[in-house]
Parts: structure tokens; C-alpha cells; sequence
């Protein structure tokens, strides 16, 4: 559930048109993430009513079926992949009652103690007039510029709207 929470907030943040759906292009950049290299890293990101892909520069391609609720991770270097069901995912294999339910509520309230907030702080990016928010999310500081003027946001809101009735 977090790293879909992730996932949904920065839908909502940024995007551009594309045939049958929405494409864009982000640009992320890490510094001091424990577990991450610092340096910056590009994603192509391609969400439709049904499913999503994301694709990162090492090859790596993330596509959630959100139909079937299965997610996949592809391994293009490697030519390998892993499949997950989207129902269960954040829980180790084989928990269930008590220890699920824990987990559920642990993974619930990390989820809703993210902090979004919006700042005075502005400026024009790709053409595009974006406004500063500060992203806190499991104690890891992040902004977002935001612009609701690019193509293609009514329809990513949505989309977004669709995948998080799915999901709770």
C-alpha cells in the first residue's frame, strides 16, 4: 500500500497527453534516502483507466493491472520477471489473521500520516506555472511542483480517483 500511496501522489502531480491515455517524463532527485544512491534518475510513466507502467532508466519496468490487481516487475537487462497480487502487497507470504489484520492497521496509519503542503513558492517550468508542496511521507522529506494547466490532468485525476476505489 505505501509504495502505491507513493505512486498515486505523484500521479496527481504531473503530466502530459498521450493517445489513450496520459504520458510524462519526471525527473527525480535524491539526496541522503537511506537505501538510495544520491543522483538523479528519469521515468517514463504511461496510465491509462486500467493500468499503469512505469519504466526507469536501468531497465527496470513497474506495470499494475488494476482489473486484476496484479502488479508486475520486469527485469529487461535480465530478461526476467515477478508478479504480485496487488491485494497483498506490503505483507509478508503466508500472514494472515492477527498478524495481517496488525500489519493492515500499521501500513494504514503510516498512509494516512503523510503530510502534503502547499507553499507561496512558485515558478514557471516547461512553460507551465507550478506551485510548491512539501511532501512528507514515512519520515522522508520531498517537493513537488505542481501546474493543474498541463494536458491530460482531468483525465490522471481520474485515473487516480479509479485505482484508489480499487485499492480501498
Amino acid at each position: 500500500k505505501c509504495s502505491l500511496m507513493v505512486v498515486l501522489v505523484a500521479s496527481f502531480l504531473t503530466a502530459g497527453s498521450a493517445v489513450a491515455g496520459v504520458y510524462w517524463e519526471a525527473e527525480t532527485v535524491t539526496r541522503g534516502m537511506p537505501g538510495q544512491a544520491d543522483g538523479v534518475r528519469m521515468q517514463k510513466m504511461y496510465y491509462t483507466m486500467n493500468a499503469s507502467r512505469v519504466e526507469a532508466e536501468d531497465g527496470s519496468v513497474m506495470i499494475m493491472d488494476f482489473d486484476t490487481m496484479t502488479m508486475y516487475r520486469l527485469d529487461t537487462r535480465k530478461r526476467t520477471y515477478t508478479q504480485t497480487d496487488m491485494k497483498n502487497m506490503g505483507m509478508p507470504q503466508g500472514m494472515s489473521g492477527r498478524d495481517r489484520e496488525r500489519m493492515e492497521k500499521m501500513m494504514e496509519g503510516m498512509v494516512q500520516s503523510m503530510q502534503v503542503t502547499p507553499t507561496d513558492e512558485t515558478k514557471t517550468i516547461a512553460g507551465y506555472l507550478c506551485r510548491k508542496y512539501n511532501v512528507v511521507f514515512m519520515m522522508t522529506e520531498s517537493e513537488y511542483w505542481v501546474s493543474r494547466d498541463v494536458k491530460g490532468y482531468d483525465e490522471l485525476k481520474e485515473i487516480g480517483r479509479k485505482m484508489a476505489a480499487r485499492f480501498d
